[in-house]
């Protein structure tokens, strides 16, 4: 979930993007970012590295980032870091792609299960979810969770479907300890 601060930057992204009809294209980019962000520890050390200057980590992202992202992204780190809030950059791209995704009506879905799913029993799992959300479109990711035991546990937004063995354990437990 978002905090405060990922929330008023995310949202003066959108609207920015919304002003000037790019949020579908900033959209995509947000994810390029977030993939870049979680697999280059490198950048994010060197981003929060109290020694380097504000000026140098522009330099750095405008050469990594520049002809391959739209300038709002590279003004948007330009605000974050004359403010020095590098460190909530992920979460601040997050949240912008969620308020568009939301806006294109999509919802982006995580599936945990204990082992993994054949293709068969994902397309089960899609198609139902499909079927029961109000959602338009749905990007589903499947991932395996081992410490379930078994079943599923869908993600959603703020909604999760635990029907995983653990989960269930969990609730037996919790009752117990209330009327015990």
């Amino acid at each position: 979930m978002a905090g405060q601060i990922e929330e008023v930057y995310g949202q003066a992204m959108f609207e920015a993007a919304r002003e000037r009809g790019k949020t579908e294209i900033l959209k995509t980019e947000a994810e390029i970012l977030e993939q870049v962000l979680e697999q280059s520890g490198e950048l994010g050390r060197f981003l929060g590295h109290p020694a380097v200057g504000t000026e140098e980590k522009m330099d750095l992202l405008v050469q990594v980032f520049s002809g391959k992202i739209s300038r709002e992204w590279l003004g948007l780190f330009s605000v974050v870091l004359e403010k020095g809030r590098q460190d909530r950059l992920p979460g601040i791209i997050s949240e912008f792609r969620r308020k568009a995704e939301r806006l294109a009506g999509i919802q982006r879905v995580l599936v945990e299960s204990a082992g993994k799913l054949d293709v068969r029993q994902k397309n089960r799992v899609r198609n139902r979810i499909l079927e029961t959300m109000p959602w338009e479109k749905a990007e589903i990711e499947f991932r395996v969770v081992p410490e379930l035991v078994g079943g599923l546990r869908i993600l959603a937004g703020d909604l999760v479907l635990d029907g995983s063995v653990r989960g269930r354990l969990e609730k037996i437990r919790r009752e117990l300890e209330k009327g015990g």
